[in-house]
């Protein structure tokens, strides 16, 4: 019985030749050996872990010894062609791989980045988080990050809605699946739902997408995905919407109403909103002690853009605010939600439309038109002039500026229960 004869082939590492020759010697070794099993005849051919470099050998049988040579001279080759790495693959994984890589051919890709993507995407580096953990870490991150309370709350709201509410029934709603594994389409998906269920305006969407971007962000942060894939989903166009202000008969009729319900201790509030201009959650944030005698101290941490600024105290307001002035204290007593509720009240009694921040705006454009100085107008309001100009610019005559600050309690009070509360105020007979 004759050895196979075994092609020898050239040494793939000259800089080393006592490692080449011990791969040729073992290589030259492998002949098929005849065996008999259950009665039958075989060739088996047995490539140890000398040459394959594996810790289990590779043994294979073959009916006929021509089969069993061209077996080994196939190994040889895949030896001399791509080393020990060759005998890491079974069959199997060899064909797979070859259809894996035909079908990535198609599409401009290669294995490699095919495995790089998958490990990317599958697999995040920071580990497999659910939503519910994320979205918790992300709204500590930002209680951490000194973000306002009414913020937070927002956020806690939002997040309460995208953990619990699916789309579908038959869905797993997002705190049970991991981060990695929602996509765009997941989320816009989930915003088109949500907006049908409440008929939210396009700002309120809007302001879903900003929260989700934010939480995003954080999550490629910490490795969770891979991406921020709520950067793609595209906001919606919003209208110019126009400035809603009130007339100055409307102030009146505001001031009034103030005056007659709850006692009165709405009033300050409306005031300082009408003719200082300060927004809501300021209002409710502000203590008697920051209202000075010719000026309102916003402090930074209770100012919504962070800045500290000083509101000139018109003398119409100062008017307003005197019977109720304290040392101390709250100047509104309860919190953004109260007044919320008190101040629907007022519009209702007194029969007008309230737009969104008409206060604001109101004091804004009739400062504007009143003292003509956008760079004043600016600093009382704690914002830049090119929003006076795009927002509140020609909104309001100099005549109806003029009667909007002569709007005073001697003139604007009626009954005399409301002009009782106003020291100086004559009852009128």
């Amino acid at each position: 019985m004759q050895p196979a004869k075994i092609v020898p082939f050239a040494p793939s590492a000259p800089a080393a030749p006592k490692r080449a020759k011990r791969q040729h010697k073992a290589a030259n070794r492998i002949e098929p050996k005849f065996v008999k099993i259950g009665g039958k005849d075989y060739w088996r051919v047995r490539l140890g872990s000398r040459v394959t470099k594996q810790a289990q050998p590779i043994q294979k049988y073959f009916r006929s010894k021509i089969e069993a040579d061209t077996f080994i001279r196939q190994q040889v080759v895949l030896l001399q062609n791509q080393g020990t790495a060759a005998f890491s693959l079974s069959d199997s994984q060899r064909v797979a791989a070859v259809h894996a890589i035909r079908q990535l051919a198609e599409v401009g890709a290669t294995l490699g980045e095919a495995v790089e993507y998958f490990l990317k995407h599958a697999k995040p580096v920071g580990g497999v988080t659910l939503f519910k953990v994320g979205t918790e870490a992300f709204i500590q991150n930002r209680r951490e990050f000194n973000c306002k309370p009414r913020y937070i709350r927002n956020l806690e709201s939002q997040a309460n809605l995208l953990q619990t509410i699916a789309p579908k029934k038959e869905e797993a709603p997002f705190e049970a699946r991991p981060i990695n594994e929602i996509k765009k389409k997941d989320l816009e998906r989930w915003l088109a739902f949500r907006g049908a269920a409440e008929e939210w305006s396009p700002k309120t969407r809007n302001n879903y997408i900003i929260t989700l971007r934010a939480m995003w962000k954080f999550f490629t942060d910490e490795k969770w995905c891979a991406e921020n894939v709520a950067t793609a989903i595209n906001k919606s166009l919003l209208d110019d919407v126009p400035t809603v202000l009130f007339t100055p008969d409307e102030a009146r009729k505001l001031l009034c109403v103030a005056m007659r319900c709850f006692d009165g201790e709405m009033l300050p509030g409306i005031a300082i909103g009408l003719f200082g201009g300060l927004r809501r959650s300021e209002i409710c944030e502000l203590d008697w002690s920051e209202v000075k005698a010719g000026f309102i101290e916003v402090k930074a941490a209770k100012a919504k853009t962070r800045k500290r600024r000083a509101v000139q105290i018109q003398p119409n307001l100062a008017k307003w605010l005197d019977p109720f002035r304290a040392v101390s204290g709250p100047v509104v007593r309860g919190n953004e939600d109260w007044f919320e509720e008190k101040r629907k009240h007022l519009a209702s009694e007194a029969k007008l439309t309230w737009a969104r921040n008409v206060l604001r705006h109101s004091a804004a454009s009739y400062h504007l038109a009143g003292f003509g100085d956008e760079n004043s107008t600016a600093l009382q309001m704690g914002h830049s002039p090119q929003v006076l100009f795009d927002h509140y610019r020609e909104l309001v005559t100099p005549e109806a500026a003029a009667e909007f600050w002569a709007i005073e309690p001697e003139s604007t009070l009626e009954d005399a229960e409301s002009r009782a509360k106003f020291p100086g105020i004559e009852p009128k007979i």
